[in-house]
């Protein structure tokens, strides 16, 4: 499996196809929703 980073969105179906991943519509829509921007807040790193 390739080591493979999303530090764009506009890499995703880069990254995707990379894997071999597919997804249902529901999952996209999962997905979608769960990341959405503005979804996830914080930094990407550990705050130590």
């Amino acid at each position: 499996m390739p080591l493979v980073s999303i530090n764009q969105r506009s890499r995703l179906q880069e990254n995707i196809t990379a894997m071999d991943i597919s997804f249902t519509v529901d999952e996209l829509n999962t997905l979608n929703t769960t990341f959405a921007p503005g979804a996830v807040l914080g930094s990407t790193y550990l705050q130590r």
